[in-house]
């Protein structure tokens, strides 16, 4: 079942899309927000899947808005539908927030289910089949932002997070990636699966590519990568305990180099 937010400062208005929206996917969860303030606290709480944003809202526009959305990392990709009455220049503001449709008002029940029917029925079959669906048995990608390009990695070529002055370092069995604009911590709830953790204050490790650690001195411990590693990933003393105990279910079965 979609979360879907729309956000719009007409009563008569924001009833009507929620009813257009109900016409197309009878059992989705749909929150409402009269302004950009109230639509960012609800982001906060739930996780939405589609935005519907009026353009003219007040105090802050649903470009605005839009902009503000997109700055915050659960929400890089997320479908962004808009909703206006006034001519754009379309492909400049796709280009800019990625958004996915425009809805013109004033609209019908059947103009607006064949221009959004296909996007609310793909986004809620995908979520159908990943509720069923077991990491294990899908490839999963991580999206990361650098400063000058977009890019989703397979799960299963990261090797290492490290803290790198005001963002993160990432290391892959091919590729390193710097200038990554997120904290260690937020990165780790990104990846959001166990076998990703923490592993030092500035590291945090994909313990399916480890083999095992070694010690690099008094209370720390250097990691063995199943591939060469471009650099040296680190666990303190703090952290050795929980990841030993997964990386000992990882290596089930399996010698662990210590």
């Amino acid at each position: 079942m979609l979360n879907i937010l729309v956000i719009e400062d007409d009563f008569n208005a924001m009833e009507f899309c929620c009813e257009s929206i109900r016409t197309i996917l009878p059992d989705c969860s749909i929150h409402q927000a009269g302004n950009a303030e109230k639509a960012l606290t609800i982001m906060n709480q739930y996780m939405i899947d589609v935005f519907f944003i009026d353009v003219e809202l007040p105090c802050m526009n649903g470009f605005q808005l839009a902009q503000k959305i997109r700055e915050n990392f659960n929400y890089t990709l997320t479908s962004i539908v808009f909703v206006t009455g006034k001519q754009v220049n379309q492909l400049a503001i796709h280009k800019r927030y990625h958004h996915y449709e425009y809805v013109m008002k004033p609209f019908t029940f059947l103009s607006f289910q064949k221009s959004i029917g296909p996007l609310l029925s793909e986004l809620n079959n995908l979520k159908m089949k990943n509720q069923t669906t077991t990491l294990s048995e899908r490839e999963k990608y991580v999206f990361i932002k650098t400063k000058n390009f977009n890019e989703y990695l397979k799960y299963t070529d990261i090797l290492f997070a490290e803290t790198e002055n005001r963002g993160i370092k990432l290391v892959t069995k091919a590729v390193t990636y710097s200038e990554i604009k997120m904290k260690l911590e937020d990165f780790i709830l990104t990846v959001n699966s166990p076998s990703f953790c923490r592993c030092h204050k500035s590291y945090a490790v994909n313990l399916t590519n480890v083999n095992g650690l070694r010690s690099a001195g008094r209370r720390l411990w250097s990691v063995e990568f199943s591939t060469p590693a471009n650099g040296i990933c680190f666990v303190s003393s703090t952290f050795y305990d929980s990841v030993m105990l997964v990386l000992g279910n990882e290596k089930s079965g399996k010698e662990i180099v210590l």
